[in-house]
């Protein structure tokens, strides 16, 4: 097994997710970690692709961010636990509704909750309702660390308000 491999015991080996919040055999948020005791930015991956679900986990997971992964919106949506949300990265086609249509759900329960789309078809109606809801689109293929970045970007705050995606998209 190489290190990127999923673990024998990890849900996203066999695209069984309902909620890969985190694998079984993690330490505590907090154990062994030489940050204070703070809790950790959560940052929600949901994306019908096992695979890839559970790279993002990992790149996510490896810049301090504890994360949690779904396969579909409606786990996520029926998840207790939303309160402590950084970001929320999500797929364009979700098996079970738009990605857009995820965020605007979550963001009625949450406002200003930044929000990073991937898609593989970034059409011109897409791109416009994104950048109208204030999400950032990232195009698959995957282009090295660009969804970590987004993600450090949205959670540091230096992208700004949902509106300035915006404008930064139709410049």
């Amino acid at each position: 097994m190489t290190r990127n491999d999923p673990a024998p015991n990890d849900p996203a080996r066999d695209g069984a997710a309902p909620s890969d919040a985190a694998p079984r055999d993690a330490a505590p948020r907090d154990a062994g970690d030489c940050r204070d005791g703070a809790s950790l930015p959560t940052i929600v991956v949901v994306d019908g692709d096992p695979a890839l679900r559970h790279a993002l986990h990992f790149a996510l997971g490896v810049e301090g961010f504890s994360v949690r992964a779904f396969a579909c919106a409606a786990d996520l949506l029926s998840s207790d636990d939303l309160a402590d949300l950084a970001c929320v990265v999500t797929e364009a086609r979700l098996p079970d509704m738009a990605g857009l249509d995820l965020v605007a759900r979550l963001r009625r329960r949450r406002a200003r909750l930044p929000a990073l789309l991937i898609t593989a078809d970034p059409t011109l109606r897409l791109r416009r309702a994104a950048a109208d809801a204030g999400v950032r689109l990232i195009e698959q293929p995957l282009n090295g660390d660009s969804v970590v970045e987004g993600v450090l970007a949205l959670v540091a705050g230096s992208v700004g308000s949902p509106r300035s995606f915006a404008a930064e998209s139709k410049s």
